[in-house]
């Protein structure tokens, strides 16, 4: 576990998670919630993975995969949510906000992370969009997520900013897009 100094959003503790490993030459960087919601029994399914994936998502909307504790409402918006942006972005991954991941080394040291427009919880997104958009192998298997029993959540005063990011990243996902049918 890494302490940071101040609180300085998701993404920035991603990024500082990153580098820590990238400096001391991890393989692979697994990322999930450490107050039980991502189950520790499923963290041999991404220690076990095939090595040659470079994302590897614990996705809780692909069949076999939940939620639990969540009331319909929340689990409507997370649905919404996670559609809307597969649908706009153009993504392939069922959960696109999962926290329960396997980023492979090779995959982090492409990824220039200055050009990132996301912080907070849009951050995921943004790792699976340039995964996707660059070519990488990405799979995503089952899990049961737990509703947190401690603590709150921050994605309501996130929720704003996400929406917010997501649609700086169509913009610049179909800008691209445009310019270069215009160049043809």
């Amino acid at each position: 576990m890494l302490l940071r100094a101040k609180k300085e959003g998701l993404g920035k503790a991603y990024l500082a998670g990153f580098d820590w490993g990238l400096e001391r030459d991890y393989d692979f960087f697994i990322s999930f919630d450490a107050d039980f919601s991502h189950q520790p029994k499923y963290l041999k399914n991404m220690v076990n993975a095939n090595p040659n994936i470079d994302v590897v998502t614990g996705s809780r909307y692909i069949a076999g995969g939940g939620i639990r504790g969540w009331g319909w409402k929340r689990q409507l918006n997370s649905r919404g949510a996670n559609f809307f942006t597969r649908k706009a972005l153009g993504l392939k991954t069922h959960d696109t906000t999962a926290g329960f991941k396997r980023y492979s080394r090779r995959f982090l040291q492409s990824l220039d992370f200055k050009k990132f427009v996301s912080s907070g919880y849009a951050f995921l997104v943004e790792m699976i969009m340039r995964a996707e958009q660059d070519g990488f192998s990405l799979c995503e298997f089952p899990i049961i997520f737990i509703d947190r029993r401690a603590g709150q959540s921050k994605i309501q005063g996130e929720f704003k900013k996400s929406v917010s990011v997501v649609l700086k990243l169509v913009r610049k996902k179909w800008g691209q897009k445009l310019i270069a049918i215009f160049k043809r």
